[in-house]
């Protein structure tokens, strides 16, 4: 909650501003649904595919619910803060 508070006085390019806000949303949803699917259905999600959803997940929300021009897929899976 603090990086959110000290993101949230930043000063910048609101766009990229926002686009790291969900980033960091993203990934707090995406391993609390993996853990709750660990705990309650008893699957085992390996580092890397948990990394790999949390990317997707970012990206569709920023893609699809921002209404914002974002890179590509590829470019997006292999660096996602470099291509805000």
């Amino acid at each position: 909650m603090e990086r959110t508070r000290t993101l949230s006085k930043w000063t910048g390019d609101s766009k990229k501003k926002k686009r790291i806000m969900i980033i960091g949303y993203a990934t707090i949803w995406g391993l609390w649904k993996l853990r709750n699917d660990r705990i309650f259905r008893g699957s085992f999600t390996s580092p890397a595919t948990g990394v790999d959803y949390i990317k997707s997940l970012a990206y569709t929300w920023i893609k699809y619910r921002g209404n914002e021009v974002i890179c590509d897929w590829e470019s997006w899976s292999l660096s996602p803060l470099s291509s805000l």
